[in-house]
């Protein structure tokens, strides 16, 4: 965060606390949902980002898994240089067929061109529902 102004490093820092919350809160529930939960992360570090995957599997919440992915430079032409970039994903199995995925998704990017931005998706896929 030493590349961000004083404003950016506070909405950083407050984005950061907002994942690690949201996390917690999630994994708390699937586990109480699923009486109990063994957690399994991995780590996979490329030249363009950095994944951290965390999974849990369950009788009620067959999946459950967060992503998150710190972006270190632009992978394709498509993208602009950041400074700061973050991504962080919820995703929700449920064991019965009669409920899709829950999926919900945060990007949060400052750029080097002094731009930002901010957004965010929450949803169930129904293609998974039976």
């Amino acid at each position: 965060m030493q590349n961000l102004t004083d404003e950016q490093a506070q909405f950083a820092d407050r984005a950061l606390k907002f994942m690690a919350q949201m996390d917690t809160l999630f994994f708390d529930r699937v586990g109480k949902l699923n009486d109990g939960i063994e957690i399994e992360t991995k780590r996979f570090n490329y030249d363009v980002a950095d994944n951290e995957v965390k999974v849990a599997r369950g009788a009620v919440i067959e999946k459950a898994g967060r992503l998150t992915i710190i972006t270190k430079k632009v992978a394709s032409e498509l993208q602009q240089e950041t400074v700061w970039s973050r991504f962080f994903a919820l995703d929700a199995h449920p064991k019965t067929p009669l409920c899709g995925m829950l999926h919900a998704a945060f990007l949060m990017q400052f750029r080097a061109d002094g731009t930002s931005s901010l957004g965010g998706v929450v949803g169930c896929d129904a293609r998974y529902a039976h």
